[in-house]
């Protein structure tokens, strides 16, 4: 009689530790369906965000990073827009001192933009210059673009402003009330002024310059440490940017402080004090993308 309780209890309590992991076995099912169905949304969320740009016009305008560089196929790839590269090795925001170089800058090109007036860069272009193939093709394909069917422009230019080239020194820092291209705050205002006049429609967004290395000629060290000819850091021409951005209301990447190159990463990211390598483009590209589409969702 006493095994036949005993057994009772045993199976009793076997029951219940049973009924307990199946309990046990279900719940975890029901959080497995739902992880799945939260990453399902998440995924379809992702696409979604993309379809509202798929099939729009960006034109990334630039400097020899974008020149060089596929960051604007990276762009293209993820967001399914065409984009456009117009950049323009040596070229500024501001004025340049190179005649040569100058029509190329962006506060200037924008004139040529609005009156679809080229003629000025032609000539250059038609000159023995020393542009590269890849900035007399950029040249080509902004002579054929409508921007009547532009949704976007980028622009990622300032390192030239802050640094100079070979083609000439610095652009001074200027500030915010500047109303001409001697200066960089000023180059900022002419660009945008025009381009929201005759494009109101386009959404610009700025992108900051990456921290670089300063050229040798002009000093060398780490723009982080060292500052330009006429005393200022990088950082301020990033902060220009940064501010004129809230000003107008334009959106504004800030690769300087975010991007993750500095000098501790300089052989990963980048070929030379500069410019970027594949990696730090395919790295530059990822963050723009998700800098438009996390914006424009």
């Amino acid at each position: 009689m006493r095994n036949k309780t005993i057994l009772t209890w045993g199976l009793s309590i076997f029951m219940l530790f049973l009924l307990i992991f199946i309990v046990f076995i279900d719940e975890k099912n029901n959080e497995f369906i739902l992880e799945d169905d939260e990453r399902i949304i998440d995924n379809a969320t992702q696409v979604e965000n993309k379809d509202t740009l798929k099939g729009k016009v960006m034109v990334s305008f630039g400097d020899s990073v974008t020149e060089f560089g596929d960051y604007t196929d990276v762009i293209s790839r993820r967001t399914r827009m065409t984009v456009y590269n117009i950049g323009f090795g040596g070229t500024r925001m501001a004025h340049h001192t190179s005649t040569d170089y100058d029509p190329f800058s962006f506060s200037y090109l924008v004139k040529s933009i609005v009156n679809n007036d080229f003629n000025e860069q032609q000539s250059l272009i038609d000159k023995d210059n020393p542009f590269s193939p890849r900035f007399k093709l950029h040249f080509k394909n902004l002579k054929e673009i409508d921007f009547s069917n532009v949704d976007f422009i980028s622009v990622f230019l300032g390192t030239n402003d802050y640094m100079g080239t070979k083609y000439g020194g610095v652009v001074p820092l200027g500030n915010e009330t500047d109303s001409t291209r001697d200066t960089f705050y000023g180059g900022i205002n002419v660009a945008v002024e025009i381009l929201k006049e005759a494009y109101p429609n386009i959404e610009v967004i700025f992108v900051t310059p990456t921290w670089r290395m300063n050229n040798e000629q002009l000093g060398g060290g780490s723009a982080e440490e060292n500052p330009n000819e006429d005393g200022y850091y990088l950082i301020e021409y990033v902060d220009a940017l940064i501010d004129r951005g809230e000003y107008y209301n334009i959106p504004t990447l800030d690769l300087y402080r975010e991007s993750g190159i500095n000098k501790e990463t300089q052989s990963i990211y980048l070929a030379d004090d500069v410019h970027p390598n594949d990696e730090g483009f395919k790295h530059i590209g990822n963050m723009i993308s998700d800098f438009i589409i996390s914006y424009y969702k």
